[in-house]
């Protein structure tokens, strides 16, 4: 019998563990247009293009995420033809199909990469805008997963290891709420080039195994400044400010698309996001300065 072969793209950020031997691969999730795969029997933590296949003494790996066009897009996805490929696949949560040598085989059918898409990080650059941002985030009503959410935050800011500790894996779900706000406040702090960043990502970092796979994935993601795309336009569109004459309306527009991340993912990212504007702000570190001139 000869399976349905469909052709993939594969992020440069995809998981190094499909393009080793092949593994058995549990199946974590799984709808009409993503699914979200695991090694069997590892927990979160690979970094990105690490050696095929879990290497000795480190049994940690990233989730690799099967996505269709109408899916978000996560940084290290592969992105599947349409809906119908995917479905194809038969991707039962709980099953477990075979991946590896860039391949992907489901029961009734199999993937197999043929090329690769190259994600865009957010941009680094200077927040001038920054209370301009603050104020259009506070025009919306957003709904995190929890009503302590911002003063967790603020406390991770002010003591990154015990603050930290308290929002990983906080929450339920396969992205708790703790995690979705630690990626807001790692991505602008991150573009800004702030100096409490560091402390911040050493604490997240030693904490990932403290929280579910994907979640982990996604926080790897934003220690290294990479988020899904109404995210990146917002955090990019939100380092020039609103627009001549809209009044932040573009800047509202942008967030509201993320709000619509998840059952609560966005809204608790945008709390993060504004804790760490506010912070850039209190420590008036809210622009990288420029380059000093060379002297010929």
């Amino acid at each position: 019998m000869v399976r349905r072969s469909a052709p993939a793209a594969a992020s440069t950020r995809a998981p190094g563990w499909l393009w080793g031997p092949a593994v058995g691969a549990r199946v974590l999730a799984s709808s009409g247009s993503a699914a979200y795969l695991l090694p069997v029997g590892m927990p979160p933590g690979m970094p990105p293009g690490a050696p095929a296949g879990p290497p000795a003494g480190s049994p940690t790996a990233d989730v690799l995420a099967l996505v269709s066009p109408d899916a978000l897009r996560l940084p290290g996805a592969v992105l599947v033809p349409g809906p119908g490929d995917l479905a194809a696949l038969r991707l039962a949560v709980g099953a477990t199909v075979a991946v590896g040598e860039g391949r992907v085989q489901g029961s009734g059918a199999q993937l197999q990469v043929r090329r690769s898409w190259l994600p865009r990080p957010v941009p680094s650059g200077s927040w001038p805008a920054a209370p301009e941002v603050v104020t259009a985030l506070d025009g919306l009503a957003l709904r995190p997963g929890r009503a302590d959410l911002g003063p967790l935050a603020a406390e991770a800011l002010h003591d990154p290891v015990p603050g930290v500790a308290a929002l990983v894996g906080l929450g339920p779900g396969l992205t708790p709420s703790g995690d979705d706000v630690l990626c807001g406040m790692l991505l602008v702090l991150g573009a800004a080039g702030h100096p409490d960043r560091a402390a911040l990502a050493d604490a997240v970092r030693g904490s990932l195994h403290r929280t579910t796979a994907l979640s982990a994935t996604l926080l790897r993601d934003a220690l290294d400044g990479y988020a899904v795309p109404p995210v990146r336009d917002l955090l990019a569109a939100a380092q020039h400010g609103p627009g001549p004459g809209d009044g932040g309306a573009g800047l509202t527009v942008l967030a509201r698309a993320v709000t619509r991340i998840g059952h609560s993912s966005g809204s608790d990212l945008l709390v993060g996001v504004r804790t760490a504007l506010e912070h850039l702000l209190a420590t008036s570190v809210h622009t990288r300065p420029d380059p000093v001139p060379r002297e010929d």
